[in-house]
């Protein structure tokens, strides 16, 4: 049987370790290590050696490109390697995140979207980056007018016709 949860006013203890988003992954902790340093030498040959394992590639891309420095990491890649296809994907996310947590404006990640889609068009991850916004530029709005969005929320009354 396990003990009671601690009183109100207690706080709990936190977990011994935190949650590391590689997931046990060594190659993926040495490269991430390595790009928060500048090294995104080892970025690329994980990306290389991962080849068309797209989950895996998709989640080592992911958990790359939330160092919060990835972005200037990818930028220098990509003028190392103009054509390298792994790091427009890489910039591409990097520059998502950014744009969804405020600290970019979202055209330049579109635009890293559309050249890393260009590059890789087998690769899913820069078609996910472009459809985080569902309009261009257009900020959500919630209507209060009558219409609705949908058919089945406003009953409608039909005379029998003879």
């Amino acid at each position: 049987m396990s003990p009671p949860p601690p009183p109100f006013g207690r706080a709990r203890r936190r977990a011994a370790q935190p949650f590391d988003e590689a997931l046990d992954d060594a190659a993926l902790v040495s490269a991430r290590t390595d790009l928060a340093q500048g090294r995104w030498q080892t970025a690329r040959s994980l990306l290389a050696r991962t080849g068309d394992d797209w989950d895996r590639r998709g989640h080592r891309v992911t958990v790359l490109a939330r160092d919060p420095y990835c972005a200037a990491w990818a930028r220098e890649w990509l003028l190392a390697e103009p054509e390298s296809a792994d790091a427009a994907v890489l910039l591409a996310l990097a520059l998502v995140r950014r744009a969804l947590r405020g600290k970019e404006k979202p055209g330049p990640a579109r635009q890293a979207c559309r050249d890393a889609a260009e590059r890789a068009p087998q690769d899913p991850r820069p078609g996910w980056g472009c459809s985080c916004w569902s309009a261009p530029s257009a900020p959500r709005t919630r209507s209060s007018g009558p219409s609705r969005p949908y058919a089945h929320a406003t009953p409608t009354t039909t005379t029998p016709t003879t």
